[in-house]
């Protein structure tokens, strides 16, 4: 098993609180002898969790 990984979320859009952070990864892109740091989003699919759940009491 590989070794899990932590990545920090970033401020994307203040205006939505928690939901505007995202997970960017600091990512470096090499091609012959140039080089540009990037960052990618890691794709979650955790941006927004609404759940409307019924609760029978």
């Amino acid at each position: 098993m590989r070794k899990p990984q932590g990545y920090s979320y970033t401020t994307f859009d203040p205006a939505l609180g928690e939901a505007g952070f995202r997970p960017l990864l600091p990512i470096t892109l090499d091609y012959q002898d140039r080089s540009i740091q990037a960052n990618g989003l890691l794709d979650t699919g955790a941006t927004i969790a609404n759940s409307r759940m019924k609760c029978n009491t």
